[in-house]
């Protein structure tokens, strides 16, 4: 600290005193001799041998209980996030979807009192809402309860109606179709004779009269309806300009028509028709602001003054010839905003027309999924859907984090997809009319506190015995019709929710979360105690009372209190992955009831593989087919080369997880005795964790990685980041560095809660985006993405040898496909069978993890 020091009050040579010169001896002599040590990436020291490779001085440190004093953080306490999820509202777009009158019933969708809807026109009911009983309110999930509809969270009656809705043309006539699912005919005299299946409409609501326009190829006919009287025909007439591809109405009640022979002006009886451009025309739209009109088709894009003179028209590019145009392909459909900015659906792209004139165009590089787009239409909002041969498209221009949207396959339309026509004039609702029924779209707002409700409704129906697991349909996409039975896995699923409820009990100690959380750990329970061996699981299990599966590797329990069941042997490490992260929750927490018996069936299991030299035994006395953690196959056999690191970070944890819980100061030296055997120059399982995680792509096991951070969750309860091994960390920032693209709620919410500060405001922020946008139903919809053009395919094979079947990049919304489990492939494009539902835990445990550890605020 001091250049000199007085001693007698006279300064020595160099500064230094007698007593500064012997030290700087002493520390010159130490140097030389550590010149032969370094340390390795632990900080333990490493002995060179003056030049020599670099071997191991001391050992690996021992496991440990964790540290006692001031620094030691609460087991009850969260974890400080950066920037916590606020619990906000947000949007869910809840299908409501409607089979035609001809189609097969689908129990959970409405039914419609007509068929073959060709076209439809927004409309508001004149005077009191239009009721009907001939259909039933249509079935969705909201967030206050599944037979109630909400707008923004606000609770309306299931009985309540709307002047909100649709006109529509189907095979036998006109319809009213109101936002809420109410139908009803809106009857026509006889005489009244259209082709309804190949007609166009259009309609205007004031306070007292609803207008509808109706042509087909050679009629025109005006209806109006009132609050009081029947509708009334006020114009009936023909015309001579062929198919009528579409309508529209100025605000005046003018209407036009693009038509097989143009652009056309009808006069309705108040004047003759008026061709008022003769190339063919499939769109049309009347634009408020600037009373404009503007048509298009296979030829041009024309633009009509409020004289009816043509301001401005462009040339349609023609595919076949190659001439270029400034459109890129022939004109399906085309709709204005509220600013005047044109939208047209071509064959190829989405064009868009600027008040400017300029005009550009968004296909697939911009992400819209299908370039063929057949219909648009246009919110308030401004956002704007595309309809396409087998899907429908919201893009948010920007608004929101998925700024496209997509909806196809019977999550969210009916039949094959293909749009007939498309409206969302009216706010938070969107009408999408496909070959076979219709959906209506409804912008709901949630949170997902509301949405763990809704799952926890889902939940009841996939637990037997207290045992969790997916449940088959009986019927297409009925989820009433679930039927559970055994399952591989029943433990491992299980687990997941037990998890889960414990940390909701802890939320909120009510009698029912207490139920809720009583009835899966004793299923858990339950598979221990049936095979009538301490610390060995079934994977599941069959009451006296069910049809009892029979062979290998079912067995009769020999437990008196299971007198006539059946157990599922043959256990994985799936099951002890599970079994042993529920047991180190509930042991760690003095809220829990359940608290001793859960440390009780966490020594069990930890003194069974361990007292088993590393094994899981079976009943038939040889080791289970994938309950194997013993080093000479984990690390010399080369069929476990996959489980080298997997299995040595279960083991490890297992035994560090039971160390810090117990009490048994036998059980606790067996331990650390076998946690200094595994980690020893030998064996070396703490380093087999570093590179835990295969990448190479032709392996990337996905149920591996659940097999992965459920350990690393174990063994991290109870510990501070400065009682962990630095090989710990080691090995889970590079696990999570690889899975990190896949924006998991539960790898993120794990890996926030064992890091300790390391992860990124983006981390937490994947976690709420994951939770989002989860499907309300979680039936194994049939989904087909690989025929989109917003995917860009990963040319690596996968595990299964499969090429192009998944995206690269783009990791898709939970919405959007069909994984519903971490155990499987989340860029799997393809997939869904109709006839299956999957439990709720992969979502309700993320979801309490994060609420737990801070990393999620309950709603405000």
């Amino acid at each position: 600290k001091h250049k000199t020091q007085s001693v007698n009050n006279k300064e020595k040579p160099f500064g230094l005193s007698i007593f500064d010169m012997r030290v700087l001896v002493c520390l010159t002599t130490l140097v030389v001799l550590l010149g032969a040590l370094t340390t390795d990436t632990h900080g333990r020291l490493l002995h060179t041998g003056h030049g020599q490779p670099a071997t191991m001085l001391l050992p690996p440190p021992l496991p440990q209980k964790p540290s006692s004093g001031s620094s030691t953080r609460p087991v009850d306490a969260p974890l400080p996030p950066m920037q916590p999820i606020n619990d906000t509202t947000y949007t869910e777009w809840v299908a409501h979807r409607y089979v035609d009158s001809t189609q097969s019933i689908v129990a959970e969708w409405g039914v419609l009192a007509f068929a073959n809807t060709s076209a439809a026109a927004a409309a508001t009911w004149p005077g009191p809402n239009a009721q009907t009983t001939t259909s039933p309110l249509m079935k969705a999930p909201s967030p206050n309860g599944p037979r109630k509809q909400t707008v923004y969270a606000n609770a309306r009656d299931p009985a309540a109606t709307t002047n909100l809705g649709w006109v529509v043309t189907a095979q036998l006539g006109l319809y009213w179709l109101s936002a809420y699912g109410f139908q009803q005919e809106i009857a026509l005299p006889a005489s009244i004779q259209m082709d309804w299946t190949n007609s166009s409409i259009a309609a205007q609501s004031t306070s007292d009269v609803l207008q509808i326009v109706v042509a087909d190829s050679a009629d025109i006919i005006v209806v109006n309806v009132t609050a009081t009287k029947p509708a009334q025909i006020v114009y009936e007439g023909k015309h001579a300009f062929g198919s009528v591809n579409a309508l529209c109405m100025s605000a005046d009640g003018a209407v036009y028509a693009a038509t097989h022979a143009g652009t056309v002006h009808f006069g309705v009886g108040a004047m003759s028709d008026l061709l008022l451009d003769p190339r063919e025309a499939t769109a049309i739209a009347y634009d408020d602001v600037t009373k404009t009109i503007a048509s298009g088709g296979p030829i041009s894009l024309v633009v009509f003054d409020t004289q009816l003179k043509v301001m401005r028209w462009e040339w349609v590019s023609e595919l076949s010839t190659g001439y270029g145009g400034v459109l890129d392909a022939p004109i399906n459909s085309m709709a204005f905003d509220e600013d005047g900015v044109l939208f047209m659906a071509t064959s190829v792209s989405l064009n868009i027309r600027f008040p400017n004139q300029t005009v550009a165009r968004v296909d697939y590089k911009q992400g819209l999924p299908q370039n063929m787009s057949t219909h648009v239409a246009v919110e308030a909002t401004g956002a704007v859907w595309v309809g396409a041969p087998t899907s429908a498209t919201r893009w948010s221009r920007g608004a929101d984090v998925d700024d496209f949207r997509y909806f196809h396959g019977p999550r969210y339309l009916v039949g094959d997809s293909r749009i007939v026509a498309l409206d969302a004039s009216h706010a938070n609702f969107t009408l999408a009319v496909t070959d076979t029924g219709l959906t209506i779209f409804e912008s709901q707002g949630w949170t997902l506190a509301q949405k763990e409700v809704h799952y926890q409704t889902i939940l009841e129906r996939h637990i037997r015995h207290g045992l969790v697991s997916d449940c088959t349909l009986k019927q297409f996409g009925n989820a009433s019709s679930c039927t559970n039975g055994p399952s591989d896995n029943n433990g491992l699923w299980t687990s997941l929710v037990t998890v889960a409820q414990a940390y909701r009990y802890m939320a909120s100690q009510t009698a029912q979360n207490q139920k809720d959380l009583e009835t899966v750990f004793r299923g858990q329970q339950l598979l221990v105690n049936i095979t009538d061996v301490t610390g060995l699981m079934a994977r599941s299990a069959a009451s006296p009372n069910e049809a009892q599966p029979h062979g290998f590797p079912w067995h009769n329990s020999t437990n008196p209190d299971y007198k006539g069941w059946v157990f599922k042997g043959d256990a994985s490490s799936d099951e002890v992955v599970g079994h042993m992260m529920a047991y180190r929750v509930l042991s760690a927490h003095s809220l829990l009831p359940m608290r001793k018996e859960a440390l009780k069936l966490l020594e069990d299991i930890a003194n069974y593989i361990v007292s088993n030299d590393f094994y899981l035994i079976s009943v038939q006395g040889n080791h289970t087919r994938w309950g194997v953690w013993n080093p000479e196959v984990i690390n010399y056999q080369r069929a476990w080369s996959d489980e080298r690191g997997l299995n040595s970070m279960q083991i490890l944890a297992y035994i560090q997880a039971t160390i810090s819980a117990t009490q048994n100061k036998t059980l606790e030296a067996e331990l650390t005795k076998a946690f200094s055997f595994l980690t020893n120059s030998d064996n070396q399982y703490h380093l087999n964790i570093r590179n835990l995680k295969i990448m190479s792509p032709d392996d990337d096991n996905y149920s591996d990685d659940e097999l992965t951070f459920f350990p690393y969750y174990t063994w991290r309860l109870q510990y501070q980041p400065s009682d962990l091994p630095s090989y710990y960390y080691a090995s889970l920032d590079r696990t999570f560095e690889s899975v990190r693209p896949l924006k998991s709620g539960l790898w993120n919410a794990i890996y926030i809660a064992c890091r300790g500060g390391q992860y990124t405001q983006e981390d937490i922020d994947n976690i709420a985006w994951n939770l989002r946008t989860w499907p309300l139903e979680l039936i194994g919809w049939q989904v087909k993405n690989s025929d989109r053009r917003d995917i860009r395919f990963d040319t690596e094979a996968t595990r299964s040898g499969q090429l192009h079947s998944d995206s690269m990049v783009k990791i898709l919304p939970a919405n959007e496909r069909t994984q519903l489990r971490w155990n499987a492939d989340p860029h799997d494009l393809d997939g869904g069978n109709n006839m299956s539902e999957g439990d709720p835990g992969a979502w309700l445990l993320p979801f309490w993890l994060a609420r737990f550890h801070g990393i999620l605020l309950p709603p405000q």
